[in-house]
């Protein structure tokens, strides 16, 4: 079995002595219990869920531009049928990406729409489990250059 630390992605990944932190602007750890522990730190990514409003603080330290974590609180799967099938997770994993990059819609959005066209999970089990730390209104494009973000 593969083991990876929050510690060893900061040190190795994203975080720099010198300089601070690298931030992510996503990151999508599709993986069982994802969304615990510091994951979204290790991305410098904030274990919160913001507004936009936040990300243009003044006091804001860093000033960073809008990001977002998406990991899972549970054992997906487990040893439940309130999971469904396979190809549903397959279709779902499929739709949310569709949705977000292709339809234009932000990362609530695009999870949304792809649980109810791939009939994977009821609307509970996904609001239980799934988790949209930072700004989870984030585009496919929104802010991804500099020049698009007003903050330092």
């Amino acid at each position: 079995m593969a083991y990876m630390t929050t510690e060893w992605v900061e040190k190795n990944i994203t975080k720099n002595k010198y300089t601070g932190y690298r931030h992510c602007r996503f990151v999508f750890l599709d993986g069982c219990e994802t969304s615990k522990g510091n994951w979204p730190g290790a991305f410098g990514i904030p274990k919160s869920t913001n507004s936009l409003a936040s990300y243009l603080a003044p006091n804001r330290k860093p000033n960073t531009r809008p990001s977002a974590f998406v990991g899972w609180d549970v054992i997906v799967g487990g040893n439940t049928n309130q999971w469904g099938f396979t190809s549903g997770y397959r279709n779902f994993r499929g739709d949310w990406m569709f949705h977000w990059a292709l339809n234009n819609e932000d990362l609530d959005e695009s999870f949304r729409n792809a649980r109810l066209e791939s009939g994977w999970i009821t609307e509970s089990l996904m609001n239980s489990a799934l988790r949209i730390y930072g700004y989870n209104q984030l585009g496919f494009i929104d802010y991804n250059r500099r020049q698009q973000w007003p903050g330092p």
